[in-house]
């Protein structure tokens, strides 16, 4: 008996060890990384990779790689993930037996008056019973094992399932979310070095303008007012230069925020390529809706929040009906008197526990749980229903500029050409200054048009993205 005890201890010891120790279990691998479930068939970009390693200092996909690894956000839900794993382990106890070992060590001493004391030595004498000074240690082994509830055992298992399914997509939706806001960033700060390039260029023009204006002020063919507004001109263009300098510091600080960078580093960002014609609509509105229905990880999560507040609705309606339980149990009683001796006892037990009535707090749990159910299925169904909408005004908003796009080029080339003939016409005495001015004015609007558009198209394509719950699929530009 006494060397059992000792064997259980020492699995107890084991087991406790081996429950501390980290176990790499169905939760994403690290902070900056996806989890991809097994039954991953029904999306196609499941089992891939996000390029988050691209050649280039200040590269896109090296800023996302940053921000995945550096933004709290990711170590909050991948921590969340991690403890809704352990909760699933901790429910499967529950099909397993409960052990447990007590060890009691106690002392009598019994002090009687002197009748009671030759009372009780007597008693000693004749009987052997009731010793007045003894010692003893009792050794006992318990174990209770539920035999059957009714479904309360699986059905809490089955709850802990999908609460850390529901993690795992919460924790890829969290990534999607810290992509996204690096991919805005980037594109509002790439944008803004067209912007700076373009005001350069604007007051390039506005210089040239002013020189010609001065030189036939100076000839006597103009008057002052000609080179007074030549030179407001190239003021105003200074001054939306400062703006658009001023303008990038700020985007280049959101850019180092998003990717978890102190919001003073300096970054040298690759610029994107003039040509977006890579960017289009490969699918139709209702093929974009139903991969979004399929692929948006907070959809899944919120799947697997229903599907969790089913099974506490099974957990519920199981302690209605009774429980059956077995147990062992197993003692040893040692005595120092040795008159006495050993003591061994041992019982085992079937027991069926029910509860006939609790005030029928039992039966509005279970009301209770059908409600939590309701209500999750209702904010699934609204959240896709919020899904479908934010898709929809993405491809939108995506084929008017990649239209806009197109005229926007269109419009810069015909500005660009206006402004030539206007420069060249007011040189050889054919126009005047405001005909310049005028040109000069609508080619700045034009290049300014045209960098907005491209800029909305590339707003565009990664909202359809993050829309569809593809933004980690997507390519590096």
């Amino acid at each position: 008996m006494r060397y059992g005890l000792i064997i259980l201890l020492l699995l107890s010891v084991g087991c406790v060890r081996e429950v501390e120790r980290a176990p790499r279990g169905p939760f994403p691998p690290s902070p900056e990384k996806r989890w991809v479930p097994e039954d991953c068939c029904h999306s196609p970009h499941f089992g891939e990779e996000p390029p988050y390693c691209c050649n280039g200092p200040h590269h896109l996909c090296n800023l996302i790689n940053l921000a995945v690894q550096n933004n709290p956000m990711t170590a909050y839900s991948w921590a969340n993930a991690q403890a809704a794993y352990y909760g699933m382990e901790s429910s499967l106890g529950a099909y397993y037996p409960t052990i447990g070992i007590n060890l009691v060590g106690s002392a009598i001493n019994n002090k009687f008056g002197s009748g009671l004391a030759t009372v009780a030595s007597e008693a000693s004498q004749n009987v052997g019973a009731i010793p007045i000074k003894t010692n003893f240690l009792l050794e006992e082994v318990t174990l209770s094992w539920l035999l059957l509830d009714f479904g309360g055992r699986d059905a809490t298992v089955e709850a802990a399932k999908q609460a850390l399914i529901s993690s795992n997509w919460t924790h890829n939706y969290t990534l999607q979310e810290v992509v996204n806001n690096v991919v805005q960033a980037y594109y509002q700060a790439v944008t803004t070095d067209d912007v700076v390039a373009a005001n350069r260029a604007s007051l390039a023009d506005a210089l040239e303008t002013e020189k010609s204006a001065r030189a036939q002020f100076e000839a006597g063919i103009n008057n002052l007012l000609d080179l007074l507004q030549a030179e407001a001109n190239r003021w105003k263009a200074e001054l939306a230069l400062q703006q658009s300098l001023g303008d990038r510091a700020s985007a280049y600080a959101n850019v180092s925020e998003a990717a978890g960078l102190p919001p003073e580093t300096k970054l040298d960002l690759i610029p994107l390529p003039r040509d977006l014609s890579w960017m289009r609509l490969e699918e139709s509105l209702c093929d974009y809706i139903a991969r979004a229905r399929l692929d948006r990880d907070d959809l899944l999560a919120l799947v697997a929040d229903y599907r969790q507040a089913g099974a506490k609705v099974d957990v519920a309606r199981s302690a209605l009906f009774p429980q059956i339980v077995g147990s062992m149990d197993l003692q040893n009683f040692q005595f120092q008197a040795r008159k006495l001796g050993d003591s061994h006892s041992y019982n085992t037990a079937i027991a069926l526990n029910w509860t006939i009535f609790d005030g029928f707090s039992n039966t509005y749990d279970l009301y209770q749980a059908k409600a939590k159910q309701r209500a999750a299925y209702a904010s699934w169904k609204e959240q896709e229903q919020a899904i479908v909408l934010a898709v929809i005004q993405a491809y939108y908003q995506f084929e008017t500029a990649e239209k806009n796009l197109k005229s926007a080029r269109e419009y810069l080339h015909s500005a660009q050409e206006a402004y030539n003939a206007a420069s060249l016409g007011y040189k050889a005495g054919l126009n005047n200054i405001i005909d310049l001015l005028n040109a000069q004015s609508t080619l700045a609007s034009a290049r300014s048009q045209e960098i907005q558009s491209r800029s909305q198209l590339l707003t565009a394509s990664a909202n359809l993205s993050f829309a569809t719950g593809s933004l980690y699929q997507s390519d590096c530009p």
